[in-house]
């Protein structure tokens, strides 16, 4: 098993992050003291298990949550923990799978010790040999057999030797040990026991009056069996009196019957039945077709012409009746689209007066308006080029104006403004340093330092003038300059807009021109908004569209109304021609002529002469289907009749009725027969059910009748009964005997009694003299001691055979270690010490849970204790990692700086031992020592590198890791 994906959402330090993608050797994740290892650690120690409440763990900032993906066998599932709940896994399926199944129903303590282990708990295992209850657990885990579970095996096995010895002694000789007292108690009182059985002639007289007393239980027994067999009879007898009293009355009914008319072979029941509902069909028919007759004549005096009429007319009444419906539904659909389209061309016309209310006739006028010489897209063309043309014409004007103002300014400006001249200033300022020279130089000739004092006075006087005075004037004059310029820019562009707003007035004018001629093809008042012109089009198009529309509409419905008329006079036709054979009054729309006149208006009486006919159609049907029906049924009268060869008079209704008259007759004597033979059967089934009826009838007809029939056994059983029977007169005699038996059965019972009870009483003192208190003092010493020596026995079996069955145990267990655990795990360890050490044993003092080491020269250490730190880490890493590898199929491995102690030859070692491991496991590497994953990146290319920051998680090359881990934390 793999896992693929972590999510931590909560636990610890970490909060939402993610691990994807692991990879399927090695994953180091490399982080500083208190960036997360050990918290990680946990997580995959708890992966598949619940959180422990212990404290143990870091806490959550809400709730624990934690998500896993896994891979198993190339199938995935996802993994949940939830709070302190158990892991939740699911398959991809949506199938729940325990996590036992996934973690090779490993025990939490085996997994957590194997596969995730730290630096410090690695350590603790030196403490190993301490013995104590948690460290012999680890032991036996860290083997695999159980084995520290067993060293007290030969201890044990020892104690259950001298328990067996105890009890019985090497051999299990009954008369030595603790087997001798009783073997002895036992021989003692069978000499007890002879001595008491020496008087005898008081046992053998009893024996033989209980031998008299015997004889004559059996004969009151015999007795007691024949009378039981007689009041059984009896009962019998009495039980079934009625019954056997029934079948002899329905036995002389039988023979009384006189001479049937019928044949009772040609008879049977269905053909009566038969006979039966003929009849009743018969009389039926008559009176419907009798029914009906009289209601065709209500209709017409001419039956006859008015049922050939009806039946000319069949298929048109028929094909209109089935079209009624459709036809109804058709009419309302025409009345009522005629009323919409009425109201329709109402609204329409109402809103074509509203939109010209000069228009006498709006929609003859909207459908004289020809449009199409009109494009919409023209039209809202020209009105939005009018109003961008006026938009502009509008703004050029306000444009012009706003230039005008503003020349006007920038004149007033240039009046108001004064002349400055820049030259003028560069003058002034060479002719005050010249005076300034020739001062200072005149100065001079009387005190050259005041001269030079005074000429430089002068001349910074004169910069002071040029600085400011030069500047302003320049500014001045360079913003007079830069107005003039403004200022006929501002007339350039004064006279391109003038000449602008000439062509668009041109532009403007053309545009209203076209607009106009807009306004007087749709016959439009003036108006002031020119994009009402455009709103009017879509109007008056709309309009024009929907009276097209309307008409069509209008039209259809004509066509449609068109072809109901025609549909309601072909109605009208076939109703004439019934209503000319029948004495009935119909409607006045008959004096139409053939297609004359809207029928619309009207269809409603029509289908009620329509219904009226289809009813006359529908009794005229059935008259002709019940004269049918009234043939059919006299050919089943002749056919029955017929069949059974009946002698038939002229009137076939007759012959049935006297048909029916014989057949119950024998209908009668067949019901008498029957219920003769059900009654018989009834009290055969109940003379037969039982094995004791059965046996004792058939011993009384052995008994009673002298010259045996042969016959079957159930003829033998009635007879007997029959003449059982025949003895008595009445039920009332066959009781009395009955109960007289019974008495007779009380007397022998009570008689029996006692004759039992006198040969109990000679049993008890022979029973007496058989075992006097000697003897049975005798007996309870032997049954005792005998009780007391097979449990003894039983004890001493068990325990010699758990001596025997622990040795061996000891044995195969001590081989089975070294050889499928150890031996691996020895050469684990030769790998990571350099072949230092090359071979691992258990301790020869199993009774304390240690490892034995074996050197490469032959010596040996005999406990952990004398190995070095680093060493005896080792060891148990290679004795782990055996382990490990045993268990199949392989789980994911998790060392978190279990390798800190190794000095650096052993280092390299045991990463070439782990990376050689990562081809089969998935090992979680956690540490912060750069050196150490120098060493795994030279040794594997299988590895893949995480940082690990304050609880961060993100992917890292080697190098950039190790840098990282070089790095000394803030």
């Amino acid at each position: 098993m793999r896992i693929k994906n972590i999510y931590i959402r909560d636990f610890g330090i970490f909060n939402n992050q993610q691990l994807n993608n692991l990879n399927e050797g090695i994953i180091f994740i490399g982080g500083h003291n208190r960036s997360g290892k050990s918290s990680f650690l946990e997580i995959i120690r708890h992966l598949g298990f619940a959180l422990p409440k212990d404290g143990s763990i870091p806490p959550a900032k809400e709730n624990y949550y934690i998500q896993a993906d896994l891979e198993n066998k190339n199938n995935y599932y996802s993994l949940s923990l939830s709070g302190y709940a158990n892991a939740n896994i699911t398959s991809v399926d949506g199938e729940e799978v325990a996590p036992a199944e996934l973690y090779n129903h490993l025990d939490k303590f085996t997994y957590q010790q194997l596969f995730t282990i730290s630096l410090d708990e690695l350590q603790q295992i030196s403490n190993i040999s301490t013995n104590s209850k948690k460290q012999k657990k680890l032991y036996s885990m860290l083997l695999g057999a159980g084995l520290s579970e067993i060293i007290r095996v030969p201890e044990i096995a020892e104690n259950y030797y001298k328990k067996a010895g105890n009890i019985g002694g090497k051999r299990g000789d009954p008369s030595v040990a603790d087997f001798k007292p009783f073997y002895n108690k036992i021989k003692s009182a069978e000499n007890e026991k002879e001595n008491a059985l020496l008087q005898l002639d008081q046992f053998i007289e009893s024996k033989n009056k209980l031998k008299e007393k015997e004889e004559i239980n059996i004969k009151l027994k015999e007795q007691l069996k024949n009378l039981k067999k007689e009041e059984f009879l009896l009962d019998i007898l009495k039980n079934n009196y009625k019954k056997y009293t029934e079948i002899e009355e329905l036995e002389f009914k039988i023979s009384e019957q006189e001479d049937l008319k019928l044949n009772r072979n040609n008879f049977s029941v269905e053909d009566y039945k038969k006979a039966l509902e003929l009849k009743e069909r018969y009389f039926k028919s008559e009176k419907e077709i009798f029914s009906v007759e009289k209601e065709i004549s209500q209709i017409s005096s001419f039956k006859d012409d008015f049922i050939n009429t009806l039946l000319d007319e069949k298929n048109n009444i028929n094909k209109y009746i089935n079209k009624k419906d459709i036809l109804i539904e058709r009419i309302n659909n025409n009345i009522e689209a005629k009323e919409e389209l009425k109201k329709k061309r109402m609204l329409l016309e109402n809103e074509t007066a509203k939109l010209n209310s000069k228009w006498d006739r709006p929609l003859k006028k909207i459908e004289s308006i020809d449009i199409d010489d009109l494009k919409q897209s023209e039209i809202a063309r020209n009105i939005e080029d009018y109003k961008d043309t006026k938009e502009e014409l509008k703004n050029i004007k306000e444009e012009k104006y706003d230039l005008k103002q503003e020349i006007k300014v920038y004149q007033q400006k240039i009046e108001n403004m004064e002349d400055y001249n820049p030259d003028l200033i560069i003058k002034k300022t060479y002719l005050y340093a010249l005076f300034s020279v020739i001062t200072g130089i005149t100065a001079s000739f009387f005190n050259i330092n005041t001269g030079i004092y005074i000429s430089g006075a002068f001349l910074f006087i004169t910069y002071i003038f040029y600085s400011s005075r030069y500047s302003f004037h320049q500014k001045k004059s360079s913003e007079k300059e830069e107005i003039i310029d403004k200022l006929d820019s501002f007339k350039l562009k004064l006279e391109k807009i003038k000449n602008k707003e000439d062509k668009k007035e041109k532009e403007f004018k053309t545009l209203s021109n076209i607009l106009e001629n807009y306004r007087r093809k749709l016959d439009i008042d003036d108006i002031e908004s020119v994009t009402l012109i455009s709103d009017y089009y879509r109007t008056v198009q709309d309009k024009k569209s929907r009276l097209e529309i309307l008409k069509s509409d209008e039209e259809k419905l004509n066509k449609k109304e068109n072809k109901i008329n025609i549909d309601l006079h072909s109605i009208l036709d076939s109703i004439r021609i019934i209503s000319n054979s029948t004495a009935d009054n119909t409607l006045n729309l008959l004096e139409l002529g053939p297609g004359e006149g809207n029928l619309l208006n009207e269809y409603q009486e029509i289908f009620i002469e329509l219904d009226k006919t289809a009813d006359y159609l529908e009794i005229t049907e059935k008259y002709i289907e019940l004269k049918r029906e009234f043939e059919e049924l006299k050919k089943e009268i002749n056919n029955l009749l017929s069949s059974i060869d009946f002698k038939m008079k002229s009137n076939i209704y007759d012959n049935l009725k006297l048909y029916i008259k014989e057949a119950e007759k024998l209908q009668k004597y067949i019901d008498i027969e029957a219920k003769y033979n059900s009654k018989k059967n009834q009290l055969r089934h109940t003379l037969t059910s039982s094995d004791k009826i059965r046996t004792y009838l058939l011993d009384y007809y052995k008994k009673h009748f002298k010259l045996k029939t042969a016959g079957a056994e159930e003829n033998l059983i009635f007879e007997s009964f029959a003449d059982l029977y025949s003895r008595y007169s009445s039920l009332e005699s066959a009781e009395k005997e009955h109960q007289k038996v019974l008495s007779d059965l009380e007397i022998k019972f009570e008689d029996l009694e006692e004759i039992d009870n006198q040969i109990n009483r000679l049993n008890n003192t022979m029973e007496q003299l058989a075992s006097s208190e000697d003897i049975k003092n005798a007996h309870q010493k032997i049954n005792e001691a005998r009780i007391n020596l097979k449990n003894l026995a039983e004890r001493y079996a068990v325990n010699k055979s758990v001596y025997f069955i622990l040795s061996k145990l000891r044995e195969r267990i001590i081989n089975r270690a070294e050889d499928e655990l150890l031996t691996p795990a020895a050469e684990l360890l030769s790998k990571i010490t350099d072949d230092e050490y090359q071979a691992i044993e258990t301790s020869d003092d199993l009774e304390a849970a240690e490892f034995k080491t074996i050197l490469a020269d032959g010596s040996s250490l005999d406990s952990v204790t004398h190995l070095s730190r680093g060493t005896m880490e080792q060891l148990f890493l290679a004795v782990r990692l055996s382990r490990i590898r045993e268990i199949k199929p392989p789980l994911p491995v998790v060392l978190d700086d279990s390798l800190v102690n190794f000095d650096h030859s052993h280092l390299y070692n045991t990463v070439e031992v782990i990376s050689e491991f990562a081809k089969t496991h998935q090992i979680f590497i956690l540490s912060c020592h750069p050196h150490f994953l120098r060493f795994l990146k030279d040794a594997s290319d299988n590895v893949q590198y995480w940082k690990l920051d304050k609880g961060k998680f993100s992917r890292e090359n080697a190098d950039n890791l190790i840098k990282y881990l070089d790095k000394i934390p803030n």
